[in-house]
C-alpha cells in the first residue's frame, strides 16, 4: 500500500535467525520510495518520516537511501530497530554512522557500488548477524573481528558473481559461529575464518577450493559442519558434483557414474586420513600443486 507517497509493506513480526535475517521478505516493515525502480529509487526524508507512525516496529527493510538520507535514517530512527535490511541503497559511500547503533542485532545490506571498507563495529554490542551481498568495491573485511557479539556472517552475491575478497581478518579472537559465502576468497582467508574458536558452520560454493583443502578442513576441524564439507554434493536428481575446484558433475545412477562416485568417496576419505595433523602451510602447497 501507499502512505505519504512511499510504498509500505507490513507483515507479522517473526523471530529472525541466521537462516532468515538476510531475506527482506521476513522483515516487519518494508519501506520503499514512491519512485522505486530496479536500482532502488530515491527515498525522501518525508517518506522516511512515515516510520513515526510505526513506533513498535523492530525490523525494517528500506530502499532508496542516498548518503544524506542514509545518515538521516540512522541518526533519527536507527536505534528503534533490532534488525535493519538495507535493500538496494547502491550509492551510499560512508556507513560509519552504523557504529552508533547499540540496539541492532541484525544488519543485512544488499547491493552497493561505493562502499570500500567496514565501519567500526566495536560499539555494536548486540550485533549477532551480518549479511553483505553484491558489493562491487568492498574487498577488505577488516573490522568485523571487532564486533563483540557477532555470531554469523553471510557474504557474497545474490545476483552477480563479482564479490572477490583480498583480505579476511584473523578471527581467532572472534565470537563467530556461522559463516556462509559464495565469493572468491583465497585459502589463506578461509584459514583466517577457521581460526574462530566457536565456529560451527562453514559453507561455500563447492567449486571454491581444491578438494585437498576441503579434506584437510574435514580432518582437522571435525566439529565444523558444512554443506560442502564432504566428498560430493547430491543434487537430488541422480546427478552429483565431486567437491572441489574444477571437479565434474555427472549422473551417478549409471554404471560408470556409480563407479566414479565410489572413487570420489574413496579418494576423499584417503585425503582426510592423510592430511590430519599437517599444517595449513603444508596443505596450501599441496593444494596449489594439484591445480
Amino acid at each position: 500500500m501507499r502512505c505519504g507517497h512511499a510504498r509500505i509493506s507490513l507483515r507479522e513480526r517473526v523471530n529472525l535467525d541466521f537462516n532468515t535475517f538476510s531475506d527482506c521478505h521476513f522483515y516487519e516493515l518494508f519501506l520503499e520510495p514512491a519512485d522505486w525502480d530496479v536500482g532502488g529509487g530515491k527515498i525522501t526524508i518525508e517518506e522516511i518520516d512515515i516510520i513515526k507512525e510505526y513506533p513498535g516496529v523492530k525490523h525494517i527493510a528500506i530502499s532508496g537511501l542516498y548518503q544524506d538520507t542514509f545518515e538521516y535514517f540512522v541518526k533519527t530512527y536507527g536505534n528503534q530497530f533490532e534488525a535493519i535490511c538495507f535493500w538496494k541503497n547502491k550509492l551510499v559511500s560512508d556507513w560509519s554512522l552504523l557504529s552508533y547503533l547499540e540496539n541492532v542485532e541484525c544488519i543485512c545490506y544488499f547491493f552497493n557500488q561505493r562502499l570500500e571498507h567496514f565501519w567500526d563495529m566495536s560499539n555494536n554490542k548486540k550485533l549477532k548477524y551480518l549479511s553483505i551481498d553484491d558489493f562491487s568495491r568492498l574487498k577488505d573485511y577488516s573490522g568485523i573481528e571487532k564486533a563483540p557479539t557477532l555470531e554469523g556472517v553471510n557474504f557474497g552475491n545474490k545476483v552477480w558473481a563479482r564479490t572477490e575478497l583480498s583480505h579476511f581478518p584473523d578471527m581467532s579472537q572472534s565470537t563467530l559461529k556461522y559463516v556462509i559465502h559464495n565469493a572468491k576468497i583465497s585459502m589463506y582467508d578461509a584459514y583466517n575464518i577457521l581460526k574462530s574458536p566457536f565456529l560451527e558452520q562453514f559453507d561455500f560454493d563447492s567449486g571454491t577450493y581444491p578438494t585437498e583443502f576441503i579434506a584437510w578442513v574435514c580432518a582437522n576441524y571435525p566439529h565444523i559442519q558444512g554443506f560442502c564439507l564432504k566428498p560430493y554434493i547430491d543434487h537430488g536428481d541422480g546427478y552429483i558434483s565431486v567437491t572441489g575446484k574444477r571437479k565434474k558433475t555427472f549422473d551417478a545412477t549409471t554404471e560408470k557414474g556409480f563407479k566414479m562416485k565410489a572413487t570420489a568417496v574413496n579418494n576423499f576419505e584417503k585425503m582426510v586420513s592423510k592430511y590430519k595433523g599437517i599444517t595449513f602451510e603444508e596443505i596450501f602447497n599441496i593444494a596449489n600443486n594439484q591445480e
